[in-house]
């Protein structure tokens, strides 16, 4: 598995995980090993989608290395679906990096 991994913290709900390796590969960024889809339930009762992807390769080429790059860096990564959608990318940390608290999330996601 390559790193960094990476975290999408907020998608539309009806996104597929075919959708969105087809939103990296499009652009040339990366080959996802596995995606980890999740719902957060926010107080208002909404639900949205968040979703951790496991790299099993970063391409070589400019502008994925720059993606690459910024996330190791700890700097979001706003990636454009179209003219008016985009979502945001983060660095998925390593369990390493994580306090306990966090451990236990992480555990239960990416397991």
């Amino acid at each position: 598995m390559a790193t960094p991994g990476i975290y999408i913290p907020n998608l539309v709900n009806n996104i597929t995980e075919e959708q969105l390796a087809c939103i990296f590969k499009k652009n040339n960024i990366l080959t996802p090993e596995k995606f980890n889809f999740n719902f957060k339930n926010f107080p208002n009762g909404k639900k949205r989608l968040s979703v951790f992807i496991h790299v099993k390769e970063w391409h070589t080429n400019e502008t994925a290395q720059k993606m690459r790059q910024t996330l190791i860096n700890n700097e979001d990564v706003k990636i454009m679906i179209n003219n008016h959608w985009f979502f945001i990318c983060k660095r998925k940390h390593e369990l390493h990096e994580l306090n306990e608290d966090q451990k236990d999330i992480y555990h239960r996601y990416n397991t």
